[in-house]
């Protein structure tokens, strides 16, 4: 499987051209294609890679579709999410601040560490933005931000 990796350095804005509605972008995310038959039928204009996997961008108004595939093409999972906030909104949030302050900025980030009963599990928050940053707070084990790290989407 051959994957052309966009340019780290351009935002989801700079290189999604095509804006999907909420009923396409569940379309593509129910449809279950792996990388080859997803680029077949929705051109693929926004894909970055974390360690082996791969992240394919969509994008509706306010909404984006996140699909991840391994490097052998499969799709291994999907999600939409809303884009409500905007980057500056975490400039403030420094060590004086709780897990409950950061979801008073960005209810709708993920939370997942607070839901699962194993304590080994990362305390990361995740949140995605209007402005195209995807935003990791770590937290440490009374739930205290420790860092605020971002890349572009």
């Amino acid at each position: 499987m051959q994957i052309l990796l966009s340019d780290r350095n351009q935002t989801i804005y700079e290189l999604i051209t095509s804006i999907y509605t909420i009923d396409q972008l569940r379309h593509i995310e129910q449809s279950n294609y792996n990388y080859d038959d997803l680029c077949l039928n929705y051109p693929v204009q926004c894909i970055r890679k974390e360690g082996d996997i791969y992240r394919v961008i969509y994008r509706a108004k306010d909404r984006l579709l996140i699909l991840y595939y391994n490097q052998y093409g499969e799709l291994l999972l999907h999600k939409q999410v809303t884009l409500n906030i905007v980057k500056k909104e975490f400039d403030q949030i420094n060590q004086q601040y709780d897990v409950y302050d950061v979801k008073a900025i960005d209810e709708t980030g993920e939370y997942d560490f607070l839901y699962v009963g194993d304590t080994e599990i990362p305390k990361v928050s995740v949140h995605y933005t209007k402005d195209g940053y995807l935003l990791h707070v770590e937290y440490d084990e009374r739930w205290r931000v420790i860092k605020v790290s971002w890349e572009l989407i």
